[in-house]
């Protein structure tokens, strides 16, 4: 009777069903089985085939059976069968195992032969669960199979088989009852979607026994498989109707392989940035001895906002898309907190920086200091050692030289000669001037020096902070650059010292120039006496302005100190010609003018 009333139940629904669909679904139908190893699949397909009496391991069988429920398919096999006018192409695959690795080579080798034997997809799909205490890991491992070859787009193209159904009662309340009892231990592991689209099926494999007067009796008979094989018949063509011959194509098979994939990747990227964020956190902790205040602020508040956990909680037991859920939660509620941990190695990695570049900086600092000293040094040197041409046989004194000059000067303006004495007098009064124009062109840069206060800064931290050390760098860099500049000045006014410039460069070279105009005429009348007398003639002689430049420009740069250092006692030698006297002072000449 109940035999009965399950075939006519689906029957009905077949006269229900539109003309059109069921004239597409007048074809061979395509099942693919797949579920757990040692799960009863090879013996689902042996009922299918009308095979309803066969024991495991019976050599009768078109799906090779094994004791025990263990598995005995290893390759992905096709059959073909058929029952009551409706025809099956059935597939049988691997069992999917307890490793994610070894299970994601099974949904690749089905991926990848499953479309050489279904060219137009499969109509059905049996996910066979068998009906013991099955622990969560092993729920999870079958719907991360499951979803690696279907997607949300196969789910109404599903079955869930319970094999091993034995014990179930065959009452449509019992086995109610496992169902909702099934939805609910797969609540947090299946979409809602697939648990409401899937249609459920319950195998039994007739192998429960008990005793009735001494002797063993089965507690089903052959007529519990025949229930199955008509309802299973009947479910796959009703499916295909419901469909309206639709099958779930290769093509929507690959993408949820690739689907899967793509979230192993996510997964595995978020599992390293996890792991990162929890080496870095040990590191924060483990890191002693005294820091930078910032350092130390930012070490507080990481420690405020670290999470209980690094790890994701019972991982082993969950989906793939579970897992990569909570890795998603565990990234955003700890943003805040891998900012502060980041924060902290990036500052520290910074001052470390920092401190380094403070190093090389004050050593470069301290050369330039160096270089800067010795730069003063040479300076002052130079500029304290200056001291006028003295003429030996001079007397002068210089509170007497304006109106003496001016003497000189009116005398020479109206062409009254003047005696030896009184022209080397003129002549060393200009060249006192002289000098004293010249270095005051360089006593401000002497007072510089002399005023100075540059000192290197410091770092006035005990524990530095990034900002500390910034403001440090940025006052060397400061230092360093003033500081060569003033030294480059120095060291260029030094040499400027030790330059010769031409006489024109002297505001009062017409002065000089006319004296040595004087000298020069006085000298020519005086050489052409028989005699000199040493006594009065002006041993040594200046060329005109214009011929000065003209003929004898004035002795360049050199390096050793100008000659205006010494006194000219040589301009006084005895036995000299006179040519060589007058080449002499010319050459001395030139030197005293300096700028």
């Amino acid at each position: 009777m109940k035999i009965f009333l399950a075939v006519f139940l689906y029957c009905l629904d077949f006269l229900v069903a539109s003309p059109t669909g069921a004239k597409v679904c007048d074809r061979p139908l395509n099942v693919l089985l797949l579920g757990y190893m040692g799960t009863g699949k090879s013996s689902i397909i042996n009922v299918l085939h009308g095979l309803l009496d066969l024991e495991d391991g019976d050599e009768n069988a078109v799906a090779k059976t094994s004791y025990g429920g263990k598995s005995c398919t290893r390759e992905v096999s096709a059959y073909s069968c058929s029952h009551n006018g409706i025809s099956l192409r059935i597939i049988d695959t691997p069992g999917f195992e307890a490793t994610k690795e070894r299970n994601n080579a099974i949904s690749s080798q089905i991926l990848s032969e499953v479309p050489n034997l279904f060219r137009d997809g499969f109509d059905s799909f049996f996910l066979v669960v068998k009906m013991d205490r099955t622990s969560y890991p092993k729920l999870a491992n079958i719907m991360n199979s499951l979803q690696s070859l279907i997607n949300q787009e196969g789910y109404n193209h599903g079955f869930i088989v319970f094999t091993y159904a034995d014990n179930v009662l065959k009452e449509e309340t019992a086995e109610n009852e496992v169902i909702e009892e099934f939805k609910v231990e797969m609540k947090n592991l299946a979409p809602s979607e697939f648990l409401v689209s899937v249609r459920y099926l319950f195998y039994r494999h007739n192998k429960l026994t008990y005793f009735v007067n001494n002797k063993r009796e089965k507690l089903n008979d052959e007529k519990t498989r025949e229930v199955f094989l008509e309802n299973a018949y009947a479910a796959i063509y009703q499916k295909c109707i419901e469909n309206n011959g639709r099958t779930f194509s290769n093509l929507a098979m690959k993408k949820a392989k690739e689907n899967y994939e793509s979230e192993q990747v996510i997964i595995e990227e978020y599992r390293k940035k996890r792991l990162e964020l929890k080496r870095l956190y040990e590191n924060l902790v483990a890191t002693t001895g005294t820091l930078s205040a910032d350092l130390n602020q930012t070490s507080i508040d990481a420690k405020k906002l670290a999470p209980s956990t690094f790890e994701i909680v019972n991982q082993n037991q969950k989906t793939q898309k579970q897992v990569l859920q909570d890795e998603k939660d565990f990234d955003e509620k700890t943003k805040e907190f891998a900012k502060k941990v980041r924060s902290f190695h990036f500052t520290r990695d910074q001052i470390d920086q920092a401190a380094k570049n403070v190093t090389t900086l004050n050593n470069a600092c301290q050369l330039t200091f160096e270089t800067y000293n010795n730069a003063t040094k040479n300076f002052t040197n130079t500029y304290n050692s200056m001291t006028p041409v003295k003429i030996s046989d001079i007397a002068y004194t210089s509170t007497n030289s304006k109106s003496f000059f001016n003497t000189v000067w009116e005398s020479l303006m109206i062409g009254v000669l003047v005696t030896r004495k009184s022209a080397l007098k003129a002549l060393q009064g200009e060249l006192n001037k002289a000098f004293i124009y010249y270095k005051d062109h360089f006593k401000v840069i002497a007072e510089e020096i002399k005023n100075s206060t540059i000192v290197m800064p410091k770092l006035n931290a005990t524990n530095p902070t990034f900002s500390n050390y910034t403001s440090h760098i940025e006052n060397l860099k400061k230092f360093n650059k003033t500081v060569s500049f003033e030294a480059a000045k120095i060291r260029n006014s030094t040499i400027e010292m030790a330059k010769v410039p031409y006489v024109r460069q002297y505001p009062n070279n017409t002065l000089l120039i006319r004296i040595a105009e004087h000298i020069d005429r006085f000298e020519e009348s005086e050489a052409s006496k028989p005699k000199i007398n040493r006594e009065s003639e002006l041993l040594v002689t200046l060329h005109m302005y214009g011929q000065f430049e003209q003929r004898i420009p004035f002795t360049p740069a050199v390096e050793s100190l100008p000659l205006y250092y010494v006194n000219l006692n040589e301009t006084e030698r005895e036995g000299e010609d006179l040519y060589h006297r007058n080449q002499l002072l010319r050459d001395c000449f030139s030197y005293i003018c300096l700028v």
